[in-house]
């Protein structure tokens, strides 16, 4: 059986063709409405800020482009969504930076017109933490949650491990494969995957399956989810 083409694949085969050729972007809408053009000069794979934002400077050379992504809208993790009360309610990706802090987002969100479109997070108060036992507490946001010390313990090491092996990755070419640097007996090898691209083929939640495993340490594994991927982000590789 021919082994399953990973997201890598899919990036490198879309910069070589997407590599000097040219269209239009299609209009914005509910995916499912939209007709698929029959061609186009450069394939976006993922409909997040990154493959929209590839999308826009493509459109802006003139290329013909097509988005696709698995999801029946675009946005990935930057989604709006309204409570059963009418509410609007951001599920993912509701925070920017000054300028300062992020300038290419924000020199994006002027040329769109949205720039001006932010409101002063309200952080007054006290943090509320619900433990894997379901209970409630409150914490100052400038403190670690009310977890063990095994927990935090087993956070430090989970935050360590994931460090190291992105410090492998090549931003400029993410498709390429590096095996990650352990460095026994100082750094021992995880279970799971050791290289990039292997990584690639596991969601965050299977890689936490086989490396973290302590039941009292829950607390510890669900504050690494929410930090790294959100509630959405159990899928993420």
């Amino acid at each position: 059986m021919p082994e399953r083409p990973s997201r890598r694949d899919l990036l490198k085969t879309g910069v070589i063709a997407g590599a000097g050729i040219g269209g239009v972007l299609a209009p914005t809408g509910p995916a499912a409405a939209l007709p698929v053009p029959a061609f186009a000069d450069v394939v976006v794979v993922g409909a997040g800020y990154a493959g929209m934002s590839a999308a826009w400077e493509l459109h802006k050379k003139r290329k013909r482009v097509i988005v696709l992504d698995a999801n029946p809208r675009v946005g990935g993790r930057v989604w709006s969504s309204t409570l059963s009360n009418g509410f609007l309610f951001e599920i993912g990706g509701q925070w920017v930076g000054n300028h300062d802090a992020q300038p290419d987002v924000r020199q994006l969100m002027d040329e769109l017109g949205v720039g001006e479109n932010v409101y002063e997070q309200y952080d007054d108060g006290v943090n509320v933490f619900v433990g894997a036992d379901h209970s409630v507490s409150t914490y100052d946001p400038d403190d670690l949650p009310p977890i063990s010390e095994a927990a935090q313990l087993e956070l430090v090491r989970l935050f360590a491990y994931s460090g190291l092996m992105s410090l492998v990755v090549n931003p400029e070419a993410p498709w390429e494969d590096a095996p990650f640097p352990w460095d026994p007996p100082l750094v021992p090898p995880l279970e799971g995957p050791q290289t990039t691209r292997e990584a690639d083929q596991w969601s965050i939640e299977s890689w936490l399956q086989i490396n973290s495993t302590d039941p009292d340490v829950e607390d510890a594994r669900a504050l690494f989810r929410n930090a790294v991927g959100g509630e959405l982000g159990l899928g993420l590789s």
